[in-house]
């Protein structure tokens, strides 16, 4: 909704031809694409800025119930409350 605080027009993910992304993906205005210079543009300057910083805080989880299924994930955040 309008007060969520989502934004779901600001969401881009990796295409690369060829790939489960490419085919499984529901794209359109939620999931964008990205090419890949895009990701590592960007990748880069994520490095630049945290190896900048004197600390920061990390999250490592997983996206996804069932053990079999699951994916690993890590957050990098300045603060800690935005995990």
């Amino acid at each position: 909704g309008i007060f969520t605080g989502r934004s779901p027009k600001d969401k881009f993910i990796v295409k690369k031809e060829g790939t489960q992304s490419s085919e499984n993906v529901w794209w359109g205005n939620v999931n964008q694409p990205m090419k890949a210079e895009v990701f590592d543009e960007l990748m880069d300057e994520a490095i630049a800025h945290y190896n900048s910083q004197d600390k920061c805080y990390v999250f490592d989880g997983f996206v996804g119930a069932a053990p079999g299924s699951r994916r690993k994930i890590r957050f990098v955040h300045d603060l800690a409350w935005q995990q």
